[in-house]
């Protein structure tokens, strides 16, 4: 789905205009699936109103209620996205979108980097929904409220933060917003594992204000690092790397919470890792030329 979101709206604005971007159209689709249900069933008489929202982007671009009702006749136009005109080469018709050029894909610096940050973020979001509830099995203190709603409070926090990711990308260099909120994430891990259950009851669900930019940035530069041809093999290569940290990332931290006798151990390793990959990426910033290159051919 994340990637579905990507691909749709990468053509719609340039490499410096869609990260900051991407953070408010992925805040909006799952707020409307929640709305949903509110229209569907309404009094009789009432126009039924039909959503259109069978793809990641249809709500966003035209998140609209279309009313059927014979009474109240269409005035308004649809809304059409006029979409950057792309130059096909030789090369790219040869090449193609088939699974070969998938694969192929996978061999590429760039492709294979931005992937496995969206790996390595995708296994420390696992680490909240799937064993902060384990974590936090056996806490008694004050807060215990907090403990039943932890989950949906770091739901509701990262939908939150995705409007403050996109303020902060709009002002400040992208690779320099990520340092730090990873770093930031890395603080609430490691000083819950070092707190204990009283202190994690309140940092492992505020981590997800943090979280909410890292995977949309780390997505929208990854598939910008390609021609706009290419798009689609990238976003699919990105989403593999994804589907397969949700498998192998809970698993990885349980083994390793089981050897080590808590589930604590297991929470640190994968966002610490994280953080030394964006703080690396900040110091060094090896994407800056290759991104500018095709943001001056490409768009």
């Amino acid at each position: 789905m994340r990637a579905r979101h990507s691909l749709l709206f990468r053509s719609l604005f340039d490499t410096h205009e869609f990260t900051p971007k991407l953070p408010y159209i992925v805040s909006i689709h799952p707020r409307g699936r929640k709305i949903r249900p509110a229209f569907a069933s309404v009094p009789a008489g009432w126009p039924r109103v039909r959503w259109h929202d069978r793809n990641a982007g249809t709500l966003a671009c035209r998140g609209r209620p279309t009313c059927n009702a014979q009474s109240a006749p269409r005035t308004h136009s649809p809304v059409r996205a006029n979409y950057p005109q792309t130059v096909k080469s030789v090369d790219n018709l040869q090449q193609g979108s088939n699974l070969r050029h998938t694969v192929a894909a996978m061999q590429n610096p760039y492709a294979l980097s931005f992937s496995m940050g969206c790996f390595l973020y995708v296994a420390a979001e696992a680490a909240i929904y799937v064993w902060m509830p384990t974590l936090l099995a056996d806490y008694r203190g004050s807060a215990a409220t907090l403990v039943t709603y932890s989950i949906s409070i770091f739901f509701i926090l990262r939908a939150a933060g995705r409007f403050i990711g996109g303020w902060m990308l709009k002002r400040f260099y992208w690779t320099s917003v990520l340092a730090l909120f990873s770093g930031l994430i890395l603080v609430c891990f490691v000083g819950s594992v070092a707190g204990g259950a009283g202190v994690a009851v309140y940092l492992l669900p505020a981590s997800g204000l943090f979280m909410s930019v890292i995977y949309p940035s780390i997505n929208s530069k990854g598939i910008g690092c390609f021609p706009k041809s290419e798009h689609g093999a990238i976003a699919g290569v990105i989403l593999f790397f994804t589907c397969l940290s949700a498998v192998i990332g809970p698993l990885a931290m349980g083994a390793v919470s089981d050897a080590m006798g808590g589930a604590k151990y297991g929470f640190t390793g994968f966002t610490a890792l994280l953080f030394l990959g964006l703080f690396f990426n900040w110091v060094f910033d090896p994407t800056r030329e290759h991104l500018n290159r095709l943001e001056a051919t490409e768009y």
